[in-house]
């Protein structure tokens, strides 16, 4: 069953909808800056199992980075 993925993060959001099972969805946000400090991103999956609608979210921490 396909499911609708979406990335949320201080940066931007965005959805990828019928992602299939064992693919990936990636998505890479602009931040206009030369560094970021640490945080954390939600990622939520909605799909539709027999019938009934789930949905599962899970926060993912990620370090502060700096380019240049």
């Amino acid at each position: 069953m396909p499911a609708d993925v979406t990335l949320a993060t201080p940066f931007g959001e965005k959805t990828v909808a019928d992602v299939a099972p064992g693919k990936s969805a990636y998505q890479a946000f602009a931040v206009r800056a030369t560094s970021v400090p640490a945080g954390t991103a939600t990622v939520t999956g909605s799909a539709v199992l027999d019938g009934e609608p789930v949905t599962t979210e899970h926060e993912v921490a990620y370090d502060a980075a700096t380019c240049g």
